[in-house]
């Protein structure tokens, strides 16, 4: 995967390790990550698939709706404690 910075996708790549970023608007860094994919060696790319896989293993046990309702809930308590007074 080749994605930029600043466009989300720097929150789940690991520059290098589940693929390679590249800085926005910039089409000699976009040419650099897709040179750096494409001259992957086979062992690279096997240990690349690896570190997605791990990625992704360690997204999916994340509760992220949990914690967003968790986090809505104190702040809901938050605030009413605070209108209460």
């Amino acid at each position: 995967v080749v994605g930029t910075y600043h466009s989300s996708l720097e929150e789940m790549l690991i520059d290098g390790k589940t693929g390679f970023l590249a800085r926005n608007g910039d089409p000699d860094s976009l040419l650099q990550a897709v040179e750096r994919l494409l001259g992957m060696k086979s062992a690279q790319k096997q240990q690349m698939r690896k570190g997605i896989l791990d990625s992704i293993r360690s997204i999916e046990a994340e509760d992220r709706v949990g914690q967003l309702v968790s986090f809505y809930e104190t702040v809901i308590e938050t605030f009413r404690k605070s209108s209460e007074s």
